[in-house]
């Protein structure tokens, strides 16, 4: 695998209430980003990213699991998290360590509670988001009622950008507002159904007046020439993203494997790189009165556990999350929180485990790492380097460990 600059990366959590379809839509990302040679199924038990046993048997997510796809020269990085309540403190730690998410809503279902409790830790941590609306392809969908439930509950600027062709039993695809292309079934792709012409022109302007109404000089425009170009409501949609002010809503069928091409577009060209989101807080030494800030990407070493856990290939594992710095194999590390040495043997981006991951020499702000035989850390504590008091970071870190 080819390295990344910071700026080339994303760190995605997928988020939801238990059964949405956040792990089905992780597995097309996966097998579309040909990351995987086949569509996983939570029914088959044939999982990229899942190997515990218990999460297998009962079809659901306990711990967040980590993958990557590279896609249009970024390297994504996925955190697929639990969406049972039982769970909550695997997905809320998960969430910490994100630049940004995406919250997976069932469309048979519409908003859960746990749908609802994520964005409001997405909210208060200043997480951007999107939206996917799946299983809109089943006989009991209620898609219109889910987008119109998201906009009285969520934000009443959630603008759908991928409109679904049929819904339901006969569901045909959806069609990209953006790019004005339709995406069908098995990943494949097409021009828009000449009956849906006037459908899509509806959802264009819908669309064009919610990012719009984020942005002053696209207003004007909008208002003196009636329309933006493709360029101008893409540039205008990710400000809007970014802001908060704007939530994209996107469609599809994960298990038919639709949906998820339009969904890894946007990630790479809207969703924030590692180095734009907020200076890192925290403490000097675990001394509360001792505040120290750190600018993402920039000088020492500063990590974050999210995850530990035993791999039947390489032993326990300290799944984590690089926010500044680098850290190699065999480097001595501080472990801020317990106040003492650790050194990593192995470093891996995971696909899962390590089995199917691939082993780095090296990892830099923006990764999300597996780090083997780790001798004092547990979850939750921060890597650091002990070159000067202010880099003694712990997990008072602002940004890793607001609770819900």
């Amino acid at each position: 695998m080819k390295s990344y600059k910071p700026e080339d990366k994303r760190v995605v959590g997928f988020v939801g209430h238990r059964g949405s379809g956040k792990t089905s839509l992780v597995e097309a990302l996966l097998f579309d980003a040909k990351a995987t040679s086949r569509l996983g199924s939570v029914e088959t038990k044939t999982l990229a990213l899942e190997s515990d046993p218990e999460a297998l048997e009962r079809q659901m997510t306990i711990q967040s699991n980590v993958g990557f796809v590279e896609w249009d020269g970024a390297c994504i990085g996925i955190v697929d998290t639990p969406g049972d309540a039982n769970f909550w403190g695997n997905a809320n730690r998960a969430i910490s360590v994100v630049d940004a998410a995406v919250v997976v809503v069932s469309g048979t279902d519409g908003l859960q509670p746990q749908t609802v409790r994520c964005v409001k830790k997405l909210r208060d941590s200043g997480t951007p988001f999107a939206i996917f609306v799946t299983k809109v392809d089943k006989e009991n969908q209620i898609y219109e009622d889910t987008v119109a439930e998201i906009k009285a509950d969520i934000s009443p600027n959630a603008a759908v950008l991928t409109p679904p062709i049929q819904p339901g039993a006969d569901f045909g695809g959806v069609v990209s507002l953006v790019s004005n292309r339709a995406f069908l079934s098995a990943g494949k792709s097409g021009d828009v159904p000449g009956d849906m012409s006037d459908d899509v022109d509806a959802a264009r302007e819908m669309l064009i007046d919610a990012v719009a109404a984020a942005d002053d000089e696209l207003m004007e425009k909008y208002l003196e020439e009636g329309s933006l170009t493709e360029q101008e409501l893409a540039v205008g949609l990710k400000a809007g993203f970014l802001a908060g002010e704007v939530v994209p809503v996107f469609v599809g069928a994960s298990t038919q494997d639709c949906g998820a091409l339009p969904l890894l577009d946007f990630i790479k060209s809207s969703f924030p790189n590692p180095l734009e989101r907020a200076v890192v807080k925290g403490v000097n030494n675990n001394r509360e009165n001792e505040p120290v800030e750190r600018t993402p990407g920039d000088g020492a070493l500063v990590a974050q556990v999210f995850r530990t856990h035993h791999d039947a290939f390489a032993g326990n594992l300290s799944y984590a999350r690089v926010f500044a710095g680098s850290i190699k194999p065999s480097q001595d590390v501080y472990n801020a929180n317990r106040e003492g040495g650790d050194r990593p043997s192995h470093l891996y981006l995971p696909m899962g485990g390590t089995k199917n991951g691939s082993e780095v020499k090296e990892a830099t702000a923006g990764d999300l790492v597996a780090l083997t035989k780790l001798k004092a850390t547990a979850t939750g504590d921060t890597l650091c380097e002990k070159a000067s008091p202010g880099n003694f970071f712990s997990k008072q870190i602002e940004l890793l460990t607001q609770r819900g």
